[in-house]
């Protein structure tokens, strides 16, 4: 009877290890987890907080989670190359860099956590046609590869990260809209002319001819000596 238990018990255990192995193959290797909102602000006023990865501690979730968390950066303020990296006890340690950025598309970047990666992902802006409405998609692309436990732990992934970039969302939402939205940049022209002539200097030259120019009593004056001079 023992035996007869234990023989049963080794088969279920089979079935289940290959039932385990198989069903992770089924699962995509390449797993896109996204969340989005819709900020009441034109691209503009977003970008600013998305670019400046200095600023990013004061609207994404994981500081609040772990306030014991340490940044670092390096690279340029804004753009590509701007790099952050931390560690903290809870959240672990990781490195996020910026690999693309446009004020009128978003920011992608790679990311390495607990040294394993790097991981794409991004912030991507799109202007809705409403005024002043803007669509924010923040999207992480995580490959599993051949592992099946990975592949497994691939189904909690978009539920785990999805709360954070919700969260993530909503603070920068209420950032942005709290904030007056900057004006847009247009090139100053002079009133009149064209930017050719500030730039010879032409008005500079008139203004010293008119300078050097003989007023009407100098020239009677003058008219006078020559006058003098025909008649002695």
């Amino acid at each position: 009877m023992g035996k007869k238990i234990l023989r049963i018990a080794a088969i279920v255990l089979v079935f289940a290890i290959i039932g385990f192995l198989v069903g992770g193959s089924l699962i995509p290797e390449t797993q896109y987890i996204s969340r989005d909102v819709v900020i009441n602000a034109p691209p503009r006023a977003i970008y600013p907080s998305i670019a400046n990865l200095r600023v990013w501690p004061e609207w994404t979730p994981w500081k609040e989670m772990d306030p014991k968390m340490e940044y670092s950066f390096s690279g340029p303020e804004t753009g590509v190359g701007a790099e952050q990296t931390w560690t903290g006890p809870e959240s672990g340690s990781g490195r996020l860099k910026l690999t693309k950025a446009n004020e009128h598309i978003g920011v992608e970047y790679d990311l390495w956590f607990d040294g394993e990666g790097p991981t794409p992902g991004g912030i991507g802006i799109e202007r809705l046609d409403k005024p002043n409405q803007t669509r924010v998609v923040w999207f992480f692309v995580a490959d599993m590869g051949s592992n099946p436990v990975k592949r497994w732990f691939a189904l909690f992934l978009d539920d785990m990260v999805g709360k954070d970039f919700e969260k993530g969302l909503a603070n920068l939402k209420a950032r942005v809209e709290s904030q007056p939205i900057p004006e847009e940049e247009e090139e100053a022209l002079p009133e009149s002319g064209s930017p050719d002539d500030m730039e010879d200097g032409s008005e500079e030259a008139a203004a010293a001819a008119g300078e050097d120019a003989p007023t009407e009593e100098e020239e009677d004056a003058q008219d006078e000596d020559d006058e003098e001079e025909r008649v002695e």
